[in-house]
């Protein structure tokens, strides 16, 4: 595949998931909705995980955000990430990733935005330090 990121560790079940400590992932090869193909992890947060994906519809990288399985149950969990979703599709700006399609099937609730390839800011400021006042200022400048 194309781009594919390396797998978090694990083997795959007969569902098509990848155990990490008390977090279950998507294999890659899964496929969400019947169309949206899992290529590997992007990040994880508190709440949701985001992978790489592909859009078999119109054959296109994505970023698939899927709300933790196990936040599923918690109804303040799922209505935190549909108001997310709705604030994500209500923006528009060219610095700011669009928002694809949203949907809940099979108790998955994922969000499909624009993938934009590049590095998590978090690993920029571990590599090159805090941004001084001068390049945040330069950084919102282009916005």
């Amino acid at each position: 595949m194309e781009n594919e990121r390396p797998d978090p560790g694990g083997a795959a079940n007969a569902d098509g998931e990848i155990t990490v400590p008390s977090v279950r992932l998507f294999a890659p090869g899964t496929e969400i909705s019947r169309r949206y193909e899992v290529r590997g992890v992007l990040g994880m947060g508190g709440s949701a995980v985001v992978y790489e994906a592909f859009d078999r519809e119109l054959k296109r990288r994505v970023a698939l955000k899927v709300i933790k399985p196990q936040l599923v149950r918690n109804e303040a969990a799922v209505q935190r990430f549909r108001r997310e979703v709705q604030a994500a599709a209500s923006l528009h700006h060219k610095h700011i990733v669009t928002a694809y399609d949203a949907d809940e099937e099979d108790g998955i609730h994922f969000l499909v935005m624009e993938f934009v390839d590049g590095q998590p800011l978090g690993d920029v400021v571990q590599r090159e330090g805090p941004f001084t006042l001068e390049k945040s200022v330069l950084c919102l400048l282009q916005a």
